[in-house]
């Protein structure tokens, strides 16, 4: 499941007109534990107990 919160901002084009932007304010995904059983588990585990040894995580940085 996605979910995508959006807003509308009034701005100026380069011509001086105003126009309004789309402003992405948040993007959520939730995934789907019937196939992913430990997904919550890894990603905790990961993000606040600092042990990603266990869980299928990789670095980025």
């Amino acid at each position: 499941m996605y979910a995508i919160d959006l807003m509308l901002k009034w701005d100026n084009h380069p011509d001086g007109k105003r126009v309004m932007q789309l402003q992405i304010l948040e993007v959520n995904f939730n995934p789907d534990c019937k196939y992913h059983l430990s997904f919550f588990n890894n990603v905790f585990s990961t993000l606040f107990l600092d042990q990603p040894s266990d869980c299928h995580v990789a670095c980025l940085v």
